[in-house]
C-alpha cells in the first residue's frame, strides 16, 4: 500500500478549464466522440460536465458561471483554456494530509467539496474531501491535488431526490460507453523546466520513479511516475521549439499539456474524428503501440493521444 493514496486508484480525473462549457461540451461530444453528463453547478461558481470511464476515472470540463466567486479560474481563462489540476485518488484525505505533513510539506484541507441541484432545497452533504500541497515545486503544486470521495453520502442524497439528482460520474462510469471507443486514462503529461528536479519533486511525496522516456512527437524527454492505476509524466524539452518548449513558454509555469487515454479500437476512434473534424491523423509507434494525436485546438486546450494496446 502506497502511504501516500492509501488503497485509492491514483490517477481519477483531469480538470480542464474551458470558457464556455456548453461549446466544449458538445466539442467533446460531438467531434470527439465523448459520452458527456448532464451540466451541474458547484457552490463556489463554477460548473461541470464529465466524461466518464469504466474505471471510474473521468475528464472534467470545468467553466465558471459566477466570476465573483471563483477568481483564479477567472483569470486563467483570461488567457488560457486547458487542464488545470490531475486529481488522485486517496482511500483517506485525512492520512494524505497527516502524511505530507510528516514529509514536511504544507497542505491545504482537508477541505469538503460537493454540488448544488435545481429543484433541491436542502443543502447537498459532501461528497468529496480534497487535500493540496501548499509548498512542493510548481511541477507538484501547480498540478495535482488529492480527494476522496464519499459515494455513500451521493447515493444517500440521490435515493431522497430521485428525480433531481443525477447519478456521478463514478455510478454511471460502469456503464460508460464512448463511441471513440475510451476506456480509461492511461497517463498525463506535465511540461516542466527541470527534468530531474520536477522528478526529485514527486519521489519527495511518496511517488515512484519508473523509467525515461522519448517523446519525439512532441521534441520532449520524459521521466514516468508511478501514480495508482496510471502514471504522470513529465517531460522536458529538447532545444528551444515544439510543443513542450513553446507552453512552457506561455504559461511560464509548469503545467499539463496533454493526456493519454487509453482505446478499445484505434481505426474506430480515427475514422471517427477524421470524419467529424475533419482532421488527417496518422498513427504513430509511441511508446504505446498505434497511438494518434489531437492536436488542442480540437480539445480545448490540451493534446489528446489515444492508444491501442498491441
Amino acid at each position: 500500500m502506497n502511504p501516500l493514496l492509501g488503497i485509492g486508484r491514483g490517477i481519477d480525473h483531469l480538470v480542464i478549464a474551458v470558457r464556455d462549457l456548453e461549446t466544449s461540451r458538445g466539442q467533446f461530444r460531438d467531434v470527439l466522440g465523448f459520452t458527456m453528463s448532464a451540466v451541474v453547478k458547484h457552490p463556489g461558481g463554477t460548473e461541470n460536465c464529465v466524461a466518464g470511464f469504466r474505471n471510474k476515472g473521468y475528464l472534467e470540463l470545468l467553466g465558471v458561471y459566477d466570476p465573483n466567486k471563483e477568481e483564479d479560474l477567472t483569470k486563467f481563462l483570461e488567457r488560457n483554456e486547458g487542464a488545470v489540476a490531475l486529481g488522485l485518488a486517496v482511500s483517506s484525505a485525512e492520512n494524505t494530509a497527516s502524511f505530507l505533513r510528516s514529509k514536511g510539506f504544507e497542505v491545504d484541507g482537508p477541505m469538503e467539496g460537493t454540488i448544488t441541484f435545481d429543484g433541491v432545497g436542502e443543502a447537498p452533504p459532501a461528497f468529496w474531501r480534497w487535500v493540496g500541497i501548499k509548498n512542493a515545486e510548481p511541477a507538484v503544486r501547480n498540478v495535482i491535488f488529492f480527494i476522496e470521495y464519499d459515494d455513500t453520502a451521493r447515493a444517500a442524497f440521490r435515493k431522497k431526490y430521485p428525480d433531481a439528482v443525477e447519478p456521478s460520474p463514478r455510478e454511471s462510469a460502469s456503464t460508460a460507453n464512448h463511441p471513440n471507443t475510451a476506456l480509461r486514462i492511461a497517463s498525463v503529461w506535465v511540461a516542466v523546466e527541470d527534468l530531474e528536479k520536477a522528478t526529485q519533486s514527486y519521489t519527495s511525496i511518496g511517488l515512484r520513479s519508473v523509467c525515461e522516456l522519448p517523446f519525439p512527437q512532441l521534441n520532449a524527454i520524459g521521466r514516468e511516475i508511478e501514480a495508482g492505476t496510471g502514471n504522470i509524466v513529465l517531460l522536458q524539452p529538447e532545444g528551444l521549439r515544439g510543443v513542450i518548449a513553446e507552453f512552457l513558454k506561455q504559461r511560464e509555469a509548469a503545467g499539463i499539456v496533454g493526456v493519454s487515454l487509453e482505446v478499445t479500437d484505434l481505426e474506430t476512434a480515427r475514422n471517427l474524428l477524421e470524419k467529424r473534424a475533419s482532421l488527417r491523423l496518422s498513427p504513430y509507434a509511441g511508446n504505446k503501440q498505434h497511438s494518434l494525436l489531437v492536436p488542442p485546438e480540437f480539445a480545448s486546450g490540451i493534446w489528446i493521444e489515444m492508444f491501442e494496446k498491441s
